[in-house]
């Protein structure tokens, strides 16, 4: 049995156990990477929809001249991938991340990471093609 876990920002998104043979896998590092770059393309998608995949941002309470949360453009290209083993982690190295994240008393929640139900089943097709591909190269 191997289990398949997903952590978004240290948040666990979703973890499944699969009934499968180990010895039929010897790396996930190809869908791990697949799946990383699904989500990293959602969260520049989301960016440029200003949230409107996860529901939307709130509008600021003032009006300025660059675009929400983009002052900089620090925090939208500080998404990374980090591949650890069986493990793909994927967070934002920005010290303020969190609290656009998460929202604060003085600040709405403005969602850029989230591993919503339809990536949710895309990744598990990635990691279920990997698996057919796996067992049909044991054949």
């Amino acid at each position: 049995m191997i289990e398949l876990k997903i952590t978004l920002d240290g948040q666990t998104q979703m973890s499944r156990q699969l009934m499968v043979s180990s010895a039929a896998l010897a790396d996930f590092t190809i869908p791990l990477r697949a799946a990383a770059e699904l989500m990293q393309k959602t969260f520049q998608l989301n960016f440029d929809s200003r949230g409107d995949m996860f529901g939307g941002w709130s509008p600021r309470t003032r009006s300025y001249p660059w675009p929400l949360l983009e002052k900089t453009g620090a925090m939208r290209k500080a998404f990374f991938t980090r591949i650890e083993g069986n493990t793909a982690v994927l967070g934002n190295s920005t010290s303020y991340f969190k609290y656009h994240q998460l929202g604060t008393r003085n600040m709405p929640q403005r969602l850029m990471m989230k591993l919503d139900n339809e990536r949710k089943a895309l990744v598990v097709k990635i990691f279920q093609q990997h698996l057919l591909d796996s067992m049909k190269a044991f054949k």
